[in-house]
């Protein structure tokens, strides 16, 4: 319609005015794109900001437990935050394409744990002091054996989430990726046990009619200490000690590595320079030297 009443209108106009008003409808035409382009920038800038946010916000639920006193506010709040992470936040990075797996695997057991406590302790009120003096052990054991039920029954470490945004979901399968994907995930479950068991002195000395204020000082201390500490060596000292050796990781692995290079010879990560002897189909040994010219060369061993 627009257009039409365009056109009946020009007809009527001399040249130079027609002139004059195809060249308003480009400017405005160029005024649109620059509308798009800083939509588009601002959405990209919303996107990078939610990403950073992610990677705090997976933890959210757990450090609630440490913050908020009251029972039933801790469990409805850090279950709501959950869902959040699970079913806003990291749907729409999975969404533009900001992170590669969905949903979570932490975000999965935080929400399933904290929705049941939530429910307990809303439909039987009387839980709360039971809670009091077995919150930690249930909790950080909870994650504990959650951790191990989706590693070992359903093949999904929670650390192979963080893997696949850094890597990419084809190098999940790279021997070396695995082997990191597993000392990371057994690291964490080792200390999410170890802080259920440190929170048990407490509980027992309590439950026998004992004063456990020092031990829940003691232990409202060292567990904060521990998690920190936990990811100060599972994102910075572990990765660069991992880096720094990785031919010995690698040793053990060679022909694996090797096999998976020759699946996938494009893969930043199947460099020809890097990549050593290989093994074709019939397990037959496959030297690669550098020839001359600077060509790879294949022998058949």
């Amino acid at each position: 319609m627009v257009s039409t009443t365009s056109k009946r209108r020009s007809s009527n106009l001399p040249a130079r005015n027609r002139s004059y008003r195809t060249s308003d409808i480009v400017v405005v035409d160029a005024d649109n794109n620059d509308d798009n382009n800083e939509n588009t920038e601002c959405t990209e800038k919303l996107i990078s900001a939610m990403h950073t946010l992610s990677g705090i916000a997976g933890f959210v639920p757990l450090i609630l437990t440490f913050v908020v006193k009251d029972y039933k506010i801790m469990f409805l709040s850090a279950f709501v935050v959950s869902l959040f992470n699970i079913l806003v936040l990291n749907l729409i990075l999975y969404k533009f394409g900001k992170t590669r797996t969905w949903p979570k695997v932490l975000d999965v057991i935080f929400a399933v744990m904290f929705g049941i406590l939530m429910i307990i302790t809303y439909s039987y009120p009387p839980s709360t002091a039971f809670l009091k003096n077995w919150s930690g052990v249930i909790i950080l054991g909870a994650v504990a054996f959650g951790v191990g039920i989706m590693w070992f029954v359903f093949g999904r470490p929670f650390c192979q989430d963080n893997a696949a945004d850094m890597v990419g979901i084809e190098a999940l399968t790279h021997p070396l990726i695995r082997l990191n994907v597993r000392i990371n995930t057994g690291f964490w479950l080792g200390l999410f046990t170890i802080c259920a068991l440190v929170q048990l002195p407490s509980g027992i000395i309590q439950s026998n009619g004992g004063d456990p204020q020092k031990a829940f000082t003691i232990t409202n201390i060292l567990v904060p200490i521990l998690i920190v500490g936990g990811f100060l060596i599972s994102f910075w000292v572990f990765p660069r000690y991992f880096r720094a050796n990785v031919e010995k990781f690698a040793a053990p692995y060679e022909k694996e590595i090797d096999e998976w290079m020759l699946k996938h010879p494009d893969h930043k990560m199947s460099d020809p320079a890097n990549r050593g002897d290989g093994y074709d189909a019939d397990g037959n040994k496959i030297v690669v030297a550098v020839a001359s010219e600077g060509e790879d060369v294949e022998e058949s061993a």
